[in-house]
Order: C-alpha cells, then sequence, then structure tokens
C-alpha cells in the first residue's frame, strides 16, 4: 500500500470567461465582503478579501492536520512537517519514518486483533432488531443534512441532499411534543440554503426551547443557512474542521440573452408591471431593481445580525466584526465566539448528560427523529454488503413479489423495482455540489466546498 500526507490544498475555479463564451452573464447582488459565493460567475480571479479568507481556512486545516499527526504519532510538529513536504510513502518507507506500526492484510489483522471476540457485520447490524435502553432519560435527535430548501427532505440527483424545512419543523414539533424527550440534539450537517427555510426552522426550534433544551451539534459544515438555524442552540459543538459562520446573503440570476442570439432563438414578451421580468434570464437587473434587492439583501443580513446576536449572547457590532459572509473552521468559530466548544456528536450527548444531572458514563437512550430505513430499504444495505449487485438485489427481493427488470435497458417506474428507492439508497452517501438558487430569491449559502480525500 502507499500512504499519502499531501497537506491542504484549496482549488478556486471561476466561469465567468465561459459564460461569456455561452453568451450568459451572472447578476448577483449581496452582502457582506466575504460572501463570494457569485465570484465564480462573475470574476476571473478571487478577491482580496476572499483569498484572504481561503488562505486562514486552509493555513488552520494546516495546522489541525500537523497537530493531529504529532499528537497522535507523538512526535514533533517539525517531523510531521517533513512527512508532509516528503509526502508519499510505501509501506516500508512509512513504517521506517514513524507513520505506520506493521503492515498486514486485513483478514490477519482480524484474526489478530478480534481472534476471541464475535463479530457483527454491519449489514447484520442493520438487520438487527432495535433494542431496548433501560435509561430513564432519552435524547431526541434530529438531523438537518444537506442544502436547506422549502419543502421535504430528499436526495435530488443534481443538488444531492435536502435539508427539507418542511421536514425538519415537523420533526422538531414531534421532539418537542414527545413527553419521553428530554432533551433534543440538532446535528446539522449543511452549507445553508434558503433563507425562508432557514427562518422556518430557525422559528420551530424556539418552540421548542419552550419545553426542552436544544444542544447543537456541528457536523461537517454549518455554515450561513446553517450556522442560521445553529445559533438558536442552547450550546453549540463543532469539529475543529467544521466550516461555520457565512453570516451574510445573496440574490441573482443568469442573463442568457446573449446565449439565445448564439442559437438563434428570438424572444418576444409582452408583460404589464415594471418587474414582470424581475426573474426573467432576459437580461440583467434594472437599476431600480438592484436597489430593491440591495435593500432588501441588508434588511435580511441585518436580521441574520440580530439572531446570531440573540442567540449567542452579543452585540450587532460583534457579530457583524466576524460576520460579512466570512468562513470560519471549528477552531475560529470558538475563539470568536460562533461556536461554545470543540467537540463531536459524543461530545454533545455528554453535554447533554450533565444537563440532566447525569454523569458521562451514565446510560441514556437516543431516539432518532425521522425515517427509519424500511425493510426493503436494509434488504438493499444487505444485498450491496454482500456484493452481489443488481442481480442479487433482485433475488434478494423476489420473495417479496418486487423483483422485476432493474437492468440498465429496463429500469422505468412503471415495473420492477421503484427506481427514486434505488437511487436513494444507492447514493444517499453522495456529495453532489447543491445547484445556486439563481431566480433572485435571498439565498444564505457557504460559498465553497471543502471535500477531503
Amino acid at each position: 500500500a502507499n500512504l499519502m500526507v499531501l497537506g491542504v490544498v484549496a482549488e478556486l475555479d471561476f466561469m465567468k470567461d465561459t459564460l461569456d463564451k455561452l453568451g450568459m452573464k451572472a447578476d448577483f447582488i449581496h452582502v457582506g465582503k466575504y460572501k463570494s459565493a457569485p465570484e465564480r460567475m462573475t470574476r476571473t480571479e478571487a478577491s482580496d478579501s476572499n483569498r484572504e479568507m481561503i488562505e486562514s481556512i486552509v493555513q488552520d486545516r494546516y495546522d489541525d492536520l500537523v497537530t493531529g499527526l504529532a499528537v497522535g504519532r507523538k512526535v514533533s510538529t517539525e517531523q510531521v512537517a517533513g512527512w508532509i513536504d516528503k509526502g508519499m510513502f510505501d509501506a516500508p518507507g512509512a513504517i521506517a519514518a514513524g507513520l505506520v506500526d506493521t503492515t498486514m492484510y486485513f483478514a490477519d489483522l482480524m484474526d489478530t486483533r478480534f481472534a476471541d471476540e464475535e463479530i457483527t457485520y454491519l449489514s447484520d447490524y442493520i438487520l438487527a432488531p432495535r433494542g431496548k435502553s433501560n435509561s430513564n432519560h432519552t435524547i431526541g435527535v434530529v438531523y438537518a443534512t444537506g442544502v436547506i430548501m422549502p419543502g421535504t427532505s430528499r436526495f435530488d440527483n443534481f443538488q444531492g441532499k435536502i435539508a427539507g424545512s418542511e421536514t425538519i419543523v415537523e420533526e422538531l414539533q414531534a421532539v418537542g411534543e414527545d413527553e419521553n424527550i428530554d432533551i433534543v440534539i440538532l446535528r446539522v450537517d449543511s452549507p445553508g440554503g434558503s433563507a425562508l427555510a432557514s427562518d422556518l426552522i430557525w422559528d420551530a426550534i424556539g418552540k421548542v426551547q419552550l419545553e426542552k433544551p436544544v444542544i447543537v451539534s456541528m457536523s461537517g459544515m454549518a455554515a450561513s443557512g446553517g450556522y442560521y438555524i445553529a445559533c438558536r442552540g442552547d450550546s453549540i459543538f463543532a469539529d475543529p474542521g467544521t466550516l461555520t459562520g457565512s453570516i451574510g446573503v445573496y440574490a441573482g440570476k443568469m442573463d442568457r440573452s446573449a446565449m439565445y442570439g448564439k442559437v438563434g432563438v428570438n424572444r418576444e414578451f409582452i408583460t404589464r408591471g415594471n418587474n414582470a421580468l424581475l426573474f426573467s434570464d432576459e437580461g440583467g437587473f434594472t437599476d431600480a431593481q438592484r436597489l430593491l434587492f440591495s435593500k432588501q439583501m441588508g434588511d435580511f443580513y441585518e436580521r441574520f445580525l440580530a439572531k446570531v446576536a440573540q442567540g449567542r449572547g452579543l452585540t450587532r457590532d460583534q457579530v457583524h466584526a466576524v460576520a460579512q459572509g466570512r468562513v470560519w473552521t471549528g477552531n475560529q468559530g470558538l475563539e470568536h465566539g460562533l461556536v461554545d466548544e470543540i467537540g463531536g456528536f459524543h461530545r454533545a450527548v455528554t453535554s447533554a448528560k450533565w444537563m440532566l444531572g447525569l454523569q458521562a458514563s451514565d446510560k441514556i437512550a437516543v431516539s432518532t427523529f425521522g425515517e427509519d430505513l424500511s425493510l426493503l430499504e436494509r434488504m438493499l444495505i444487505k444485498s450491496l454488503r454482500e456484493g452481489g449487485g443488481f442481480a442479487k438485489i433482485a433475488q434478494d427481493l423476489g420473495g417479496f413479489g418486487l423483483a422485476g427488470s432493474i437492468s440498465g435497458q429496463n429500469s422505468g417506474y412503471g415495473s420492477g423495482l421503484p427506481v427514486p428507492l434505488l437511487l436513494d439508497t444507492l447514493r444517499e452517501d453522495g456529495t453532489l455540489a447543491a445547484v445556486a438558487l439563481m431566480d433572485g430569491r435571498p439565498v444564505a449559502m457557504m460559498p465553497f466546498w471543502i471535500r477531503v480525500r
């Protein structure tokens, strides 16, 4: 095997020239000098403020990498920096450098490390019936995963995971009304999205807090609209590398009039009202429309600042100083008062125990609010874990009268395995970039994605 510790890199892509060639022009209004999401479509290079923000994040992630390796391998940070600068090691070289302890095939590892222990494989674990806890206390967990949008939570083939405000609000209502739930953990993994949808979730969190505390646990990101819903938590936990903040807003649309001309499409509009074409892709915003949008964006930004100030116990100016659309890591968010403590989901559970007067070692029940895996979905997962592929799935489903033609030649909705269910199951962990909302609606979205690979 090869072991690679290559460091941290940020790649910024700018498509203004591409859009020019296609006859398209992006027209955006944003609030906050760091709210740089539209830059990829409106500029050919990063603005100074955007570059400053990205450099700060890359440096923090690099420092985290160096510190983590140094602590984990019990070596100096200088030695870790040398490993990273070398970058690539084969197995003997990794042992010699001190990056790993030994080499072993996986089967041998299992026989050696767990020789006298019974192993439960994941597929069997998923199918196993859920046990009951003997604890007198229960934590309710609600997930906000993906781009925040109005409607139901779902998986979109183009936008990836969607955190639907309708679904999340219903789950928050359920957890708030459940007398068996003592405390709530809201697990957020979202780059933001619709300003309206974020506000609906924010309001629902407040209603839960009338009955019981809400602890926020941030996963990989809780930025922009993701932070909008997180800031109301009674306490907020983030991982060191969580991307958070991005307190700001933008709105815009794409002018495709030149593109239609290039392909020979002539469009004619019959309108009534000065703003009938406000969201049309026939031209950019007029000066009057730009003023209108700028005021609305400014008003939303002030509401955003006020809600963060309320949730974090800060003044408006204190929030504004760390806002303006700037993205921070979890470490930086702690320093600037956006989060309370560094720690993952288990740390949030421990905090919930303390709030209930329990010790960290005490048992507590955890109830997840949301749709459980159906029997059909569990069987799909089991078939895939066993490596059977589509044919094995079809065979396993035959006894339920659900098997049909699910090959690439015939996968229609009318027969065989329901395609939406199959896609949801097979691609639930996908991380397709969210499509920007470019119809003029206010958007509270993080300006970039980071994937560790």
